[in-house]
């Protein structure tokens, strides 16, 4: 059974014999119905509040599947821009042997293209 605050505050007894004292009784009731008033105002306070905690909750783990979602992607760009700079180091590198093989192949060319000088220095 349910008993409202309204509930307590109508409730009637009985008179009899050697009863208790309807003032005090109705006092007493009354007291007790605003205790219980006030109880039930804080327990839908706090289920308010607990919805608006559970919400805010959804809402923290949504930005932080986000956030991880984002690392993730961040990490894996990071990966990917790393492994392409060093493809390219790599190629930058292999270009540069060949441009100096073939400097120095051109060098040693015209080096033998050039007409020996005699040791007195005279061309």
């Amino acid at each position: 059974m349910n008993v409202s605050p309204l509930d307590l505050r109508q409730q009637r007894f009985r008179k009899a014999f050697r009863g208790f004292d309807r003032v005090e009784v109705a006092a007493f009731l009354s007291a007790v119905a605003d205790d219980y008033e006030q109880a039930l105002r804080e327990t839908d306070r706090l289920h308010q509040e607990l919805v608006r905690a559970e919400a805010m909750l959804s809402e923290h783990r949504s930005h932080e599947k986000n956030l991880q979602s984002t690392m993730t992607t961040a990490q894996k760009l990071s990966d990917d821009i790393k492994a392409n700079a060093e493809k390219e180091a790599v190629r930058i590198l292999h270009e540069a042997e060949i441009r100096s093989d073939l400097l120095l192949d051109k060098t040693q060319a015209r080096l033998e293209r050039r007409p020996a000088r005699d040791s007195t220095g005279s061309s």
